[in-house]
């Protein structure tokens, strides 16, 4: 429980005391480099506006420039009206690389309340000890406590968390803004194939929705559930390349039907011999050509030479 007293005086322009127009409190949730907080956002007559919440992060160390408040929330949506001017329960839960905040009053029970906000945090943005934090105001903590039940944790996270993975695979790239989710909003992904590869099939949770991909490559994922997974399916495409040059005879025993041969082209300049099939001459000579971009399958028929590129 969070109640405020008073906030405090401070120096201002060298001239007078005066106390801190913008005092707040509330709970440290995650710390690496930085310090990552949820916190009530006050005045320093206590309430004269909405009542808000917000999570906060500061730079380590200082100077104040590198503070930055973000995600406002209004809790006097969420909570009784004047619930904010008396004793508010913070609820602070880390799951994985998410940070969720639940709000409630006086009789709300402990690890309890109404989701009011989320935020994802490094990895490693997680390790430090929850601990209470104030900013330029006398406040009041009780009626505190600290968990790690798998139960609990689940219990507050379930119905408010969904995370969306994405399931990589060659030929293609899958991107997405966030990977955290309220459930009931919405996630665009943007699907991208690479170079001679095209998407035959792209699902969520199992579901097929290539159809509902849009002309931009963009698929919007309705977060229902608590892990949305989007799984492509990339197909090289046969890019078939005809190739004109030149044979040339490099060596011939003494039986017609083993050739070696030299094949030069614009698209093809191997240098080494090596083949792969040979025949009478009038038939087909086939050998792998290899150069420093590209695996080819290149024959002789007639005299007209042609490469295809191979997977």
């Amino acid at each position: 429980l969070v109640e405020y007293k008073d906030a405090l005086e401070y120096w201002a322009n060298n001239l007078y005391w005066q106390k801190d127009p913008y005092p707040k409190a509330g709970l440290i949730l995650a710390s690496d480099t930085t310090i990552q907080a949820y916190l009530l956002n006050y005045d320093s007559e206590h309430r004269h506006g909405v009542g808000e919440g917000m999570f906060f992060r500061k730079g380590n160390p200082e100077p104040r420039d590198v503070w930055q408040l973000y995600g406002f929330k209004s809790l006097d949506s969420e909570l009784p009206v004047g619930a904010t001017n008396g004793k508010v329960r913070l609820t602070g839960v880390k799951s994985g690389r998410y940070l969720l905040v639940f709000a409630g009053t006086e009789e709300t029970a402990k690890f309890g309340g109404t989701f009011v906000g989320m935020q994802e945090i490094a990895e490693t943005a997680g390790n430090a000890a929850p601990g209470f934090y104030t900013l330029g105001c006398e406040v009041e903590f009780s009626d505190y406590a600290v968990t790690t039940d798998a139960d609990v944790i689940t219990g507050l996270t379930g119905s408010v968390l969904s995370v969306l993975k994405l399931d990589q695979k060659n030929g293609g790239a899958l991107t997405v803004g966030q990977l955290g989710y309220r459930i009931g909003e919405t996630a665009t992904v943007q699907v991208t194939c690479y170079e001679n590869y095209k998407l035959t099939s792209l699902k969520v949770n199992g579901q097929e929705k290539i159809s509902e991909l849009t002309v931009d490559g963009e698929l919007t994922v309705e977060m229902s559930e608590g892990e949305m997974t989007v799984t492509p399916v990339f197909e090289r495409v046969n890019d078939t390349k005809l190739v004109e040059g030149f044979l040339h005879y490099i060596e011939k025993n003494a039986r017609p039907k083993s050739v070696s041969v030299l094949m030069t082209a614009e698209r093809c300049s191997c240098k080494s011999i090596l083949p792969r099939r040979t025949g009478t001459i009038g038939r087909s000579i086939m050998r792998i050509c290899r150069t420093a971009h590209t695996r080819r399958a290149c024959w002789w028929t007639g005299s007209t030479v042609r490469a295809r590129t191979l997977k």
